[in-house]
């Protein structure tokens, strides 16, 4: 369950010391009713501080957190293999609130230092202590509504292409993500890897004749 909130500006002449501020709800009836406490630090003005004072126990939320990469470009450089992936961490949110009684949550979601907000549009988003601060508009109705956070950082690696195994390499020569005089590069390696491998072979099958030879003229 998320937490029920208010967002407080003090837009007064003096700042606030530290305190408990009690709140209270008005119903259309006219009744007052207690809806719950919130600690405030000290708030000097023209702060704005979103101040949590209970359970919102008619809400609930689900999360699920994945990762997944993929290639982005590549390039060869003195024998040694430069490539770019980006890392996507997705939070899907699933948000079930209830019949006509709409909402506006605000998800806190941790900002992953080196990485870049994709989605949503970053443009109106807080960022706080570290975090973001994610409005989201939750309607009065009683379907569960789902929305995805995206961070993505871009990554590099290098790999010397005499340490690369052959099934790899003809992987990253069919690689759509590359240009296609790193293919070209890259099936050369292959081709050349393929004759040392058939060399080798070959040179093997000798050496076992001539030893064959050797221990059949000993007997």
């Amino acid at each position: 369950n998320p937490l029920a909130a208010i967002r407080l500006t003090n837009d007064g002449e003096s700042g606030l010391p530290p305190g408990l501020i009690t709140i209270y709800e008005r119903d259309k009836a006219g009744s007052v009713a207690f809806v719950g406490d919130a600690r405030l630090s000290g708030f000097p003005v023209g702060e704005t501080r979103l101040l949590a004072y209970a359970l919102d126990e008619k809400i609930t939320i689900e999360r699920d957190v994945s990762q997944a990469d993929r290639l982005a470009t590549g390039t060869i450089s003195q024998g040694v293999l430069k490539l770019s992936r980006i890392v996507r961490q997705t939070t899907v949110y699933r948000v079930r609130g209830p019949a006509k009684e709409p909402r506006q949550l605000v998800v806190v979601q941790r900002r992953l230092a080196g990485w870049t907000l994709t989605k949503p549009d970053a443009k109106g988003i807080e960022i706080s202590e570290g975090n973001y601060r994610i409005p989201f508009a939750l309607p009065g109705s009683d379907q569960t509504q789902t929305f995805e956070v995206v961070q993505e950082q871009t990554q590099q690696q290098d790999m010397k292409l005499v340490d690369v195994a052959a099934d790899q390499i003809q992987v990253y020569a069919q690689a759509r993500e590359f240009d296609a005089k790193t293919r070209e590069a890259l099936a050369k390696v292959l081709q050349l890897q393929q004759g040392v491998a058939e060399a080798q072979r070959k040179a093997a099958q000798v050496d076992g004749e001539r030893q064959a030879i050797v221990q059949e003229q000993a007997r």
